[in-house]
């Protein structure tokens, strides 16, 4: 899907932020990034899958005090350094590591302290990728890149092309699951600040590029001001809909921040210095001015216009001048849930480890580089488990959809189901655990029940503890 002589897509890793909603797995000192997913952490799948995908460029935009990411990507398995930050991933993938100023706010501003630096060439589209990002199906970031060409070269020029995950689930009945009901089972949830309402409008219901005409969150759209109860309305901008065609507004598609941008959509950081956020200020703003225009996105001042000018020169024919006045497009690919997750939170990332043991039983794994299993790893097809070298398992122990890491001793009688065990932990006899993250080096004291929980790194729990909740 790539040029890779000239660099036509580049990647940008957003992966400077520690991940909250992780916390206490994941922390300044363990970032979210590094998190693993079946022995293999989330940053170096994501990178594999780049490689599997046709990329050529990657720049992973990192956090000043970060001092564990380049020890994980040097130690990588087909990882060359070939200069201090610089380094080559099976021959083909060219990674820099760009190491973000302490004071640098906000996904928009490392996206200008990359362009600053200029990480990548100027003439290339850029796509930006969260560091917590796991890719199932690398044919998602193939159809991306081939979606955001196409809409270059047909009609409306596109400036940016997002990745949609399609969400929504149904009841034996037909009816739309409600979230809590999907974490009940086990799918993919979310919680209420991750869910908008998006609005798509296209010529036709098959049409392939519809653009994104509308994007809110459902707490903003839903929130009643004046405590009265109301039924909430969507305010929907008239404008916006398409004299002939189909827009369709719905919650089950999720943004899980992928985004394909243009090279002059990079010119804004220098436009527009007071944004802050990829998702929630750039994203807004090429989709309100996307019908008036260029010269809008950049706005109105006199720096601003300088900026613009010279991004777009006036050509000699007046109709290419005029061009330059007219709309741009905010278009979207849209793929099935189980090919592209964020693993931000302690459902999601469950379920990444979960998508990718249910994959250990195909034989098509062992082709996919960004779905590799670390050497000497055991899995049991059966229960859809893997443990990785230097297991000790006590007599009568079941395990079941779950990842034990290699050190970890268990003791007899355990029961885990949908649980991540890290490094060299330990498990007390007759420990059962459930929807769980446990840190590395852990204790677990026997006779210990403990379900929805994320362990923190070297935590002792004392025996006989029986919790539903974080423990940190």
């Amino acid at each position: 899907t790539t040029n890779n002589s000239h660099h036509e897509f580049a990647a940008l890793i957003l992966a400077a932020t520690s991940g909250n909603r992780m916390y206490p797995v994941a922390s300044s000192s363990h970032p979210k990034h590094l998190l693993p997913v079946v022995g293999i952490s989330l940053l170096i799948r994501l990178l594999n899958a780049l490689v599997d995908s046709g990329f050529s460029r990657c720049v992973i935009a990192l956090a000043n005090e970060d001092k564990e990411s380049h020890s994980e990507i040097k130690d990588a398995d087909g990882m060359r350094q070939t200069s201090g930050n610089r380094f080559l991933l099976r021959d083909s993938l060219a990674v820099v590591l760009h190491y973000l100023p302490s004071d640098c706010a906000g996904s928009f501003a490392a996206l200008k302290s990359v362009e600053d630096a200029a990480c990548i060439p100027a003439s290339s589209h850029i796509v930006v990728l969260p560091g917590d990002i796991f890719i199932t199906d690398t044919s998602a970031l193939k159809k991306l890149a081939n979606s955001h060409r196409e809409g270059c070269t047909n009609g409306v020029e596109t400036c940016c092309t997002m990745l949609l995950v399609e969400v929504g689930e149904e009841d034996m009945n037909g009816n739309p699951l409600k979230e809590s009901a999907k974490a009940k089972k086990n799918s993919l949830s979310r919680d209420d600040d991750q869910i908008e309402y998006i609005g798509l409008s296209m010529s036709n219901s098959s049409d392939s590029l519809p653009r994104v005409v509308w994007k809110q969150s459902k707490l903003d759209a839903e929130e009643d001001v004046n405590m009265v109860g109301s039924t909430p309305k969507l305010n929907f901008p008239k404008p916006r809909l398409l004299s002939a065609g189909i827009t369709r507004i719905r919650t089950d598609w999720h943004d899980v921040h992928v985004y394909c941008f243009s090279p002059w959509v990079r010119k804004l950081c220098s436009a527009r210095p007071s944004l802050l956020s990829i998702e929630g200020d750039l994203i807004p703003l090429l989709i309100e001015t996307q019908f008036r225009g260029i010269q809008f996105a950049f706005g109105s001042n006199e720096d601003a216009m300088e900026i613009y000018r010279k991004s777009f020169p006036l050509a000699k024919d007046t109709r290419d001048a005029i061009k330059l006045e007219h709309e741009f497009a905010v278009r979207t690919c849209i793929i099935p849930g189980t090919q592209a997750m964020r693993a931000c939170t302690l459902p999601a990332y469950l379920m990444a480890c979960r998508e990718l043991l249910s994959l250990t039983v195909s034989d098509e794994t062992v082709k996919k580089k960004h779905l590799f299993l670390p050497e000497g790893a055991r899995i049991n097809s059966k229960f859809h488990s893997v443990l990785l070298t230097n297991v000790e398992l006590g007599e009568k122990a079941q395990i079941k959809h779950s990842f034990v890491d290699s050190g970890t001793k268990l003791g007899s009688k355990c029961k885990l189901n949908n649980v991540v065990i890290m490094k060299n932990a330990t498990l007390g006899d007759n420990v059962i655990l459930q929807n769980a993250v446990i840190g590395e080096s852990c204790v677990i004291g026997e006779n210990s029940s403990l379900s929805y929980v994320r362990v923190a790194h070297g935590k002792s729990i004392p025996p006989g503890t029986k919790e539903k909740g974080d423990l940190s």
